[in-house]
């Protein structure tokens, strides 16, 4: 995958963010179906949670969750400490390392299928059971 400054995921686009946590990445496991959040969902959720806070002004955001957030994703980058170097975009003829060069990234659409396997079979389970509201996440 080669990275770029696409025109997709703008700070005011918050259709285009939601899509990427369909059901806000819950999943219920157990017998009880208990609930957990991905944590890929749970990281692409919180990046737009603080997009949408920067999006609004600042007597608007909810500081409380936009600082769960900013500090999770510190604490997600330093766990999976990545020493692949960017290119430092700035006017050069100098070109040390090969710009735009390929990642390998994991199986995302995996995650995206696994999660939705286990929402719909929750759906399933909770129909058996005639429950028709789930807990508020």
């Amino acid at each position: 995958m080669e990275f770029d400054n696409a025109v997709w995921y703008s700070l005011d686009s918050a259709a285009e963010w939601a899509a990427l946590t369909p059901g806000d990445g819950i999943v219920h496991l157990g017998s009880e179906h208990q609930p957990f959040m991905v944590t890929m969902m749970h990281e692409l959720r919180c990046l737009d949670i603080v997009r949408g806070s920067l999006a609004v002004q600042i007597g608007e955001r909810r500081m409380e969750l936009t600082q769960h957030c900013t500090n999770y994703l510190r604490q997600m980058v330093l766990c999976r400490g990545d020493t692949f170097l960017d290119p430092y975009q700035y006017p050069s003829k100098i070109r040390p390392v090969e710009m735009n060069v390929p990642r390998r990234c994991w199986d995302w659409e995996a995650v995206y299928k696994a999660v939705e396997s286990n929402q719909n079979g929750h759906k399933a389970w909770m129909a058996d059971r005639n429950v028709t509201d789930a807990v508020a996440y």
